[in-house]
């Protein structure tokens, strides 16, 4: 355990710079976002009454209703960082595994060296992202409140309809699948993505055990393990249209999803204490 929490506390650390940048870039282009758009908004308000001649702001909102906060959630001032964030982790989930490798006296062979299961690297770097994600996701959550407090600085009330953050959340594309309404929600798209973690980590050990071999070996890996989780869809789309109650495609989505996570698991301890080498 102790040498866990060590490798752990490693492998945050060697990400916390740019983990922090992502925090940063986020906090400013969404305030940044929300200021803009905000302030063009009131601008276009204002050219509109004066071609219009329209007196009020009541005037203006009979012929042009209001703006919702969700417009700016639509945006890609909004959208566009939490994109960002997906994919700078979703990339740090390969390159997490490949950093150790680099350099002519490479760091890989001592920490394959170190007196512990193996299993230990592994489970740092799979803790360490789910964290990564975590964090990114409260990070989300506590930037919302100054967003809307941005724009509703800017915008009149009168010119704006009412809506609670959890609302917004809800509603915003990105947001309402990193923060279901649900703990089962919750529970199954995290599993998801954790899963979908592990697979990548498997074909990457694959490669590292293989090399030339093992790369074809992973991309098969992975589109076999996409078939079998979407078979279920498959079979009841295909050949038992509504003979399935939804319920029950869900349960079978989750049996599948867990044989390919219990699988991905035992194939990557496999490889990474026996065939993954420097």
């Amino acid at each position: 355990m102790n040498h866990y929490g060590k490798l752990l506390h490693w492998e945050i650390n060697r990400f916390a710079k740019i983990w922090g940048a992502l925090a940063l870039l986020t906090l400013l282009v969404q305030s940044v976002g929300v200021t803009i758009f905000s302030a063009g908004y009131m601008s276009r308000v204002k050219d509109n009454m004066y071609m219009n001649s329209i007196a009020t702001f009541e005037e203006y909102i009979s012929r042009s209703g209001k703006i919702d906060f969700m417009e700016y959630g639509r945006s890609l001032w909004f959208s566009g960082p939490i994109a960002l964030c997906v994919a700078a982790l979703l990339l740090y989930s390969f390159l997490i595994w490949y950093r150790e490798w680099f350099g002519k006296n490479t760091f890989a062979y001592r920490l394959l060296m170190l007196p512990t299961s193996r299993m230990k690297v592994y489970t740092s770097k799979l803790t360490a992202i789910i964290l990564y994600v975590l964090g990114l996701v409260a990070l989300q959550i506590v930037i919302l409140p100054l967003l809307m407090f941005i724009y509703s600085s800017i915008v009149p009330a009168v010119l704006r309809d009412s809506i609670t953050l959890s609302e917004f959340i809800h509603r915003q594309e990105y947001l309402s699948l990193m923060i279901p309404n649900y703990f089962m929600e919750f529970i199954l798209g995290y599993g998801a993505g954790i899963t979908a973690v592990i697979i990548i980590f498997t074909a990457i050990l694959l490669e590292r055990s293989y090399r030339l071999k093992g790369i074809v070996a992973g991309i098969l890996y992975i589109a076999a393990a996409s078939i079998l989780f979407v078979l279920p869809l498959i079979i009841t789309e295909s050949f038992y249209t509504n003979y399935f109650y939804p319920s029950e495609v869900v349960l079978m989505e989750i049996g599948c999803g867990l044989i390919i996570l219990c699988v991905s698991l035992w194939f990557s301890s496999f490889l990474i204490r026996k065939k993954v080498n420097v």
